[in-house]
């Protein structure tokens, strides 16, 4: 899919010969591509390589396609100008989700798995005071730091039973 479209005297290669008139669809280009231009900023199309960005608008093309015309018998320029320029946004997001699912549902399971480790570091019980802020190579989160804070307890100590506490699951796991 190009960045932009050029202005034809046609509506769209493929479509049936109808009296458009060209200022008419002049200015449907025109904004069409303003939609575009947004969205392909929104969305990090704009910073990619060449290779990848020309996949990308085929990815992008091949799931908008398939969104509006699902037995693809329609040329891509005219799919796109048969969207009504107020549903062109969602249509290209949509199919932004569609053509990178893949690559953001393994982008979430990272992001939970980051979030789950943080969360079972962060959860430690009671522990003994003593000093030191690393205790055996072992150091805090922010957010560990946090927790530590909000139960009353000093650094130190949080760290040196979360210390314990990963050396215990070592042994036993």
């Amino acid at each position: 899919m190009p960045e932009t479209r050029k202005t034809d005297k046609k509506v769209d290669e493929g479509a049936e010969d109808k009296k458009v008139d060209p200022m008419v669809s002049d200015l449907r280009v025109s904004q069409e591509n303003q939609v575009l231009e947004k969205f392909f900023t929104e969305y990090g199309y704009k910073g990619l390589n060449e290779g990848e960005k020309k996949k990308s608008y085929n990815r992008l093309a091949l799931a908008l396609a398939e969104l509006r015309d699902p037995g693809g018998k329609k040329p891509i320029k005219q799919v796109l100008s048969e969207i009504p320029l107020s549903q062109l946004p969602k249509f290209l997001e949509n199919a932004h989700f569609i053509a990178n699912k893949g690559q953001i549902v393994d982008q979430a399971k990272r992001s939970a798995l980051v979030s789950k480790q943080e969360n079972e570091s962060a959860t430690i019980g009671s522990f003994a005071a003593s000093s030191g802020k690393k205790e055996g190579g072992v150091t805090l989160s922010n957010r560990e730091r946090e927790v530590a804070q909000k139960m009353g307890i000093s650094e130190e100590a949080y760290t040196k039973r979360k210390a314990q506490i990963e050396k215990e699951a070592k042994r036993f796991g």
